[in-house]
């Protein structure tokens, strides 16, 4: 350890790293230095600790920001727009890298919650290795990822049964950062008692390099009650350093709510119906029904036969808007829309109330109408950009520029959202597809040039919420 702290000391002018003992005072970080030689003893740590200070006495200044790990701080925009380091230090202690690497894990596993809906009793059997990763290639010849993962069923069953959800890069890239500290820590993934198969979310995940879990800490990692302490904690000091641009000490967290908030949340999307395809499958029938009535009927597809009902309901719903809003919609589909609304001009234009009975035959008649993320398709297989065989494919989608699309104020201003966001992440990857969304769609930026993030954000959520809430009381 002599060494060790001599050679950061002379690089770094005689200062060394401490840390703040019970009484406040900054004694040598003996514990993290000895950490890096591969000692996890904490009392050999504060041994070596005192026979170095003994030797180096008044030759050496101890400060509390030094981070004497050999690897660069990583540098985020602040609130401000100046680019800061998202700690002060990086120092294998308890209140820093021992508790953001816990802080990581657990983020990672309710990302996968909110996002995919996993319940913890899901989550503690996801396999280590879920996820499978394949590239395809369009019609223009230009190619996709698609990252499947794969996880298992358990509520209300005798036994884990597989599944596959198809999730976003996000997923992809939280799972390869778990491999990446699964690799560093060294340890060999344990199988899971219920399927067989070593698991993800194992206790030794979020454990310390050379500490031992609790003993009385279970194999696997849950979100449990601890949890939005832990969430709250981390997000604070983010927004204390100036990282982020709100703590979330206002907010009541209960894990008890995030599933099924975020099922609302997926409901109330204008796809909302390829998303409770996708992940409507967590539940049963008997399981949806108990969360919200008939709202749940709108994230998950309670049995083939109502779930097309609300389909065809949705669909003519959706020509209906279409047809009362006409002038503020854009896009080359707007010819073929002006065809269907012909078409259907007798029972769009009645004057007598738009029951749900009358929506489902309105769209029963014009099933090739679906909402995507960015823009309403009239599909036809002619001109289909998108190669869909059947039926639009919305990962392929080029909104605005096929002849099946149709985009509502709604469409246009969750797409130019979407390429600012991919301009504020500063990838080059995702500038390139901000660019090539501008190509596209040039007159959506200039259209909302003078609009603020915010307001573009209020016009989503309000054409959302007046939406829902025309369905929930099933009106058009």
């Amino acid at each position: 350890m002599l060494d060790l702290t001599a050679r950061i000391a002379h690089e770094n002018n005689g200062k060394i790293p401490g840390s703040r003992n019970v009484n406040g005072g900054l004694t040598l970080a003996h514990a993290p230095l000895a950490r890096l030689l591969g000692v996890y003893d904490a009392d050999e740590a504060y041994l070596a600790g005192r026979w170095t200070m003994s030797q180096l006495r008044d030759t050496v200044q101890l400060t509390a920001t030094l981070s004497p790990c050999p690897l660069p701080v990583g540098e985020l925009p602040s609130r401000t727009g100046e680019r800061i380091t998202w700690t002060e230090r990086l120092i294998a202690s308890k209140e820093s890298l021992d508790i953001w690497q816990r802080r990581l894990v657990y983020y990672a596993m309710y990302y996968l919650a909110a996002t995919v809906m996993l319940r913890d009793s899901q989550l503690s059997v996801l396999p280590f290795d879920p996820l499978k990763t394949q590239e395809f290639t369009r019609p223009d010849g230009s190619t996709y990822i698609k990252h499947t993962l794969s996880a298992y069923k358990t509520k209300n069953r005798h036994a884990a049964v597989p599944t596959s959800v198809v999730v976003n890069g996000r997923v992809a890239r939280i799972i390869a950062l778990l491999h990446r500290l699964q690799r560093a820590l060294g340890y060999e993934p344990r199988r899971s008692d219920t399927t067989g198969v070593p698991f993800l979310f194992d206790q030794l995940l979020a454990t310390p390099l050379g500490k031992r879990s609790h003993g009385m800490a279970r194999d696997g990692l849950y979100l449990d009650l601890s949890f939005p302490k832990m969430l709250k904690e981390g997000a604070r000091e983010l927004y204390d350093r100036g990282v982020t641009k709100r703590s979330l000490d206002d907010i009541d967290i209960s894990m008890r709510h995030v599933r099924i908030t975020s099922a609302q949340a997926y409901a109330v999307r204008e796809h909302g119906q390829a998303l409770a395809a996708a992940f409507g499958q967590w539940d049963t029938a008997a399981v949806a029904r108990g969360y919200v009535g008939d709202v749940y009927k709108l994230i998950t597809p309670i049995d083939p036969d109502e779930a097309a009902d609300l389909v065809h309901q949705d669909a003519g719903r959706r020509l209906h808007r279409a047809y009362t809003h006409r002038p503020e919609l854009t896009g080359k589909g707007q010819a073929r829309l002006d065809q269907t609304i012909e078409t259907n001009l007798a029972a769009l234009s009645n004057p007598q109330p738009l029951t749900p009975a009358r929506l489902k035959t309105l769209g029963k008649r014009n099933r090739n109408i679906e909402q995507g993320p960015l823009t309403l398709c009239l599909y036809q297989i002619e001109g289909a950009l998108c190669g869909g065989k059947g039926k639009p494919d919305f990962r392929l989608c080029l909104p605005g520029q096929c002849r099946n699309s149709v985009m509502t104020p709604a469409d246009r201003a969750r797409y130019e959202l979407m390429r600012r966001q991919h301009l504020a992440l500063k990838s080059d990857v995702l500038r390139r597809a901000a660019d090539k969304m501008h190509d596209a769609n040039p007159d959506i930026a200039a259209e909302f040039a003078d609009t603020t993030d915010d307001e573009l954000h209020a016009i989503i959520t309000a054409h959302i919420d007046e939406y829902i809430r025309a369905a929930l009381e099933d009106r058009a």
